[in-house]
């Protein structure tokens, strides 16, 4: 399994959200109350990141591990935002990453992250 590479910045403090998806399923009765029960034992939490890119070479890093290294679908592995000091967590990236230009220079490049960190 891929690491997440040490030349890419950590994502930027603040902003980062974390979203279980549903795992309940209901099915509503003819008489009475609503079956509820589980879907899956374990759920993917939806985690939504920006790193900060100072270089071209860092931006050309990220296509290359997303698209070269992961083929857009394979997990990886990254640290633990959530719980600091837990080992680290596993990853997949939901879709490719969305940049945007810091202050239109040319050089720096908001990169939002949308991931699935799976259980």
């Amino acid at each position: 399994m891929a690491n997440y590479p040490s030349t890419l910045p950590s994502p930027r403090v603040g902003g980062a959200t974390y979203t279980p998806q549903d795992n309940s399923i209901r099915t509503q009765m003819v008489p009475g109350a609503a079956k509820v029960r589980r879907r899956f034992t374990a759920v993917p939490e939806m985690v939504q990141l920006t790193i900060l890119l100072t270089s071209l070479e860092q931006v050309q890093t990220l296509d290359t591990f997303v698209i070269g290294t992961l083929k857009d679908t394979l997990p990886f592995t990254w640290k633990n935002f959530r719980l600091p000091g837990f080992p680290p967590a596993v990853y997949r990236f939901v879709r490719r990453p969305i940049y945007v230009a810091v202050d239109g220079g040319v050089q720096m490049w908001d990169a939002a992250l949308e991931l699935e960190m799976l259980p």
